[in-house]
């Protein structure tokens, strides 16, 4: 609503990136420091509404519709869907990105004494439904469209949804959760989750779980099992609202305990795969030291994100690992790795270096194992033993190799130390394969 808005902050005509802001380059150094810090890139984009500014509100008069002084897309005008269709396949075309991300914005939300024009588009496009069920078509359309577009131009490129939280209550469907929300993703917002789910349109799906455990007529608790039972095979993240922690009311999120608990319950559940938080600007302020808290307990370790196998089951060839061997016999405080591929993949993007106590305990399935995630072409890297506890007298380094899919390896031959009264030595070991 507000007129001085630049388009920046709505859909964008061009996705093209401005020189002043480093041009193509900018994005090539984004995606390297990403994976340097164990970050995937996405786009996340705002599909449904425009800054007043923008070059397609000018030339394109009739594909918006002003709703409580916000101009938004109409849904139903099939140029509209067509044109969104073309910048999401621009996007995909052109840049090597992870995923493509949708917010909860599809129609607006309900503001009481608005209503939402789209009468030229129904009369046009109706075809004898409901306007209820003709919006809800539309989106779909969209949905159904993009995934089909992004899969055409980069098979390996995901697409998911982060929609609010709540998709139905029990009260308007025998299938709908065990709550009173005010508005819902079916109803109100026209974006039917479940069937883009059963369908197979979307990949993985982040619900906005922004309430606190015990909130009436929203508990966190309730809704996390319902989404963790109406996943369909796709990926479930949880939307976590840290940002209300920072808000004056009071409530559950004003409590020290409300996002360790929240990550307690949502780990219960082998549906869910992890967290997205709204927003890191929250962790800046540190609330509750939730930061300490999540660096030094729950994300204590390194994580692999879980492949999505429907999209690449692909494992990579085992990588070759070494060590540098021209200089000393004995090893005191680091041992120099060097990891490299066996073969080429142009989907191999990391390396995954594994520690255990003993060859009995090479469990590669447990994260507190791993000590590093380097990026390919990994030219070398450190290995600390000063760190291993004095009781501890052996050490394996293993590593494995990771497609940009998340695929991993099967692990490379190991490296056996021994510690000895001089230091440590490497020890050849007979079933090493």
């Amino acid at each position: 609503g507000n007129r001085e808005a630049v388009a920046s902050a709505y859909s964008l005509k061009s996705y093209s990136i401005a020189e002043d802001l480093g041009g193509e380059q900018a994005y090539e150094n984004l995606k390297y420091r990403a994976a340097m810090a164990g970050l995937r890139l996405a786009s996340d984009m705002v599909p449904n509404h425009m800054g007043i500014d923008s070059d397609w509100v000018i030339e394109h008069p009739d594909w918006f519709i002003s709703y409580s002084g916000t101009l938004y897309f109409d849904p139903g005008n099939k140029e509209v869907r067509q044109y969104l269709n073309r910048v999401v396949r621009d996007v995909v075309r052109r840049y090597d990105i992870d995923a493509i991300h949708f917010d909860d914005y599809f129609y607006p939300y309900r503001i009481k004494g608005a209503d939402f024009h789209d009468e030229v588009s129904y009369q046009k496009y109706g075809n004898g439904l409901s306007l209820d069920d003709w919006r809800r078509s539309n989106v779909d359309s969209i949905i159904h469209m993009l995934s089909k577009t992004i899969k055409e131009e980069r098979p390996y490129c995901k697409f998911g949804i982060s929609p609010f939280g709540v998709w139905r209550n029990s009260t308007q469907d025998p299938d709908g959760s065990l709550t009173e929300a005010h508005q819902t993703d079916y109803d109100d917002l026209y974006a039917d989750i479940l069937l883009w789910l059963k369908r197979k349109w979307i990949d993985y799906v982040a619900p906005q779980l922004y309430w606190g455990i015990g909130r009436k007529g929203v508990p966190y608790e309730v809704l996390l099992d319902w989404w963790a039972h109406h996943a369909y095979g796709r990926q479930l993240y949880i939307g976590q609202g840290i940002y209300r922690a920072l808000e004056v009311r009071t409530g559950p999120w004003k409590q020290r305990d409300q996002l360790p608990e929240q990550i307690q319950l949502l780990r219960q559940y082998p549906q869910v795969q992890g967290s997205i938080y709204f927003s890191m600007n929250t962790f800046q302020g540190n609330p509750f030291d939730w930061d300490d808290t999540l660096r030094n307990d729950y994300y204590r370790y390194p994580a692999i994100i879980p492949p999505m196998n429907w999209i690449d089951s692909t494992r990579p060839e085992r990588p070759v690992l070494s060590y540098d061997s021209s200089q000393v016999a004995i090893f005191g405080d680091s041992l120099e790795l060097f990891v490299r591929a066996d073969s080429a993949d142009p989907l191999l993007n990391r390396f995954v270096i594994y520690q255990f106590s003993d060859t009995s305990s090479m469990d590669f399935n447990k994260p507190q194992h791993i000590t590093s995630i380097l990026v390919n072409p990994a030219h070398d890297s450190w290995f600390h033993l000063e760190g291993i506890p004095p009781r501890q007298d052996v050490v394996v380094i293993a590593a494995t190799a990771l497609r940009s899919t998340n695929t991993e390896s099967a692990p490379s031959r190991y490296i056996y130390l021994k510690r000895e009264s001089n230091g440590w030595h490497v020890l050849p070991v007979g079933d090493n394969r």
